[in-house]
């Protein structure tokens, strides 16, 4: 297949710079390029394909050490925050004054 692109002159100088440096035409190391892009990457990612993505995504979670687990004490906000004044709104702002 004979393809051709326009490309920035910026782009084509530092691919013939390159190309030089590697002994080889231009056109050929964009062909390289492209192939060791393209090639690279599976065909159809995971988000192309729903039930593949949930598999992947299970397999991550369980590849990973349980966390401890934490209290109802643990994980509430006061816990977290300790003395810090929360203000969830103006009006409720306002009413503290």
């Amino acid at each position: 297949m004979t393809l051709t692109i326009d490309i920035s002159p910026a782009l084509e100088g530092r691919l013939r710079k390159e190309a030089e440096r590697r002994r080889m035409a231009a056109e050929e190391l964009a062909r390289i390029f492209l192939e060791e892009r393209l090639l690279s990457q599976p065909e159809n990612p995971l988000w192309e394909r729903p039930a593949d993505w949930k598999v992947a995504f299970h397999e991550w979670v369980a590849s990973h050490e349980p966390g401890p687990v934490l209290s109802d004490e643990g994980i509430c906000r006061e816990s977290m925050y300790g003395d810090r004044e929360i203000v969830t709104s103006e009006s409720d702002n306002e009413e503290q004054k």
